[in-house]
């Protein structure tokens, strides 16, 4: 941008012993607050799930929906780090961190149908070669099932923000959704309640009138 460019320029004035000080020194840029990624619509999970042919692509956006799992993440799944018992998934995140979460029993349920009772290894198959599917791949089977359901803009991260609005709008409670997602900073998580105030200032405000 054009405050990097005269940055530059001015250093090279310096170092070149042509200039002592740089103007541009105590320069900052306040930066405009925007909204996080848009939560996925109800309606739009509701659309694509419908249109699902194979259990394996419906399941991925559930658990998608039901957990915010990254789809990093979400690609790296493995049988063995669910405890069906207790009803929760292990997940290596960034950093390699570790963290436990809890989908609804009902995805649960169902994805255990799906693996079937002594499964191992990668959860996400393909369908012919039964390979383990890449983060890539399986961003092409949302994109596709998007497609048919007609439905724009989706993409994975809308899932997150999905399941981060739902749990605010809930629970309330911005530190439990924290290690749910993995986040290092509260401040990231918290930015999600922005919709979920935004949402409801509307439904409000279509309720307001003068001398109410």
């Amino acid at each position: 941008n054009d405050l990097a460019a005269l940055r530059a320029f001015y250093r090279w004035i310096k170092e070149g012993r042509y200039r002592e000080d740089d103007p541009t020194e105590d320069v900052r840029v306040k930066r405009t607050k925007q909204l996080p990624t848009e939560p996925l619509k109800g309606e739009e999970l509701s659309a694509m799930l419908s249109v699902c042919t194979r259990e394996r692509d419906r399941l991925i956006l559930l658990v998608l929906a039901y957990s915010g799992l990254r789809i990093s993440e979400l690609a790296e799944l493995r049988a063995e780090n669910i405890d069906w018992k207790q009803g929760l998934i292990k997940v290596r995140g960034k950093g390699d961190k570790e963290r436990l979460i809890a989908p609804s029993p009902d995805v649960l349920g169902r994805l255990h149908a799906f693996l079937g009772m002594f499964a191992t290894g990668p959860i996400w198959l393909s369908k012919v070669q039964k390979r383990q599917l890449s983060a890539q791949q399986i961003r092409k089977i949302i994109y596709e099932v998007a497609e048919r359901a007609r439905i724009t803009n989706v993409h994975p991260h809308r899932f997150r923000a999905f399941f981060a609005t739902q749990y605010v709008e809930q629970f309330a409670d911005i530190q439990a959704l924290q290690g749910m997602l993995g986040h290092e900073s509260l401040e990231t998580t918290a930015r999600y309640s922005e919709w979920t105030k935004q949402k409801r200032g509307i439904e409000q405000m279509k309720r307001f009138k003068i001398g109410a």
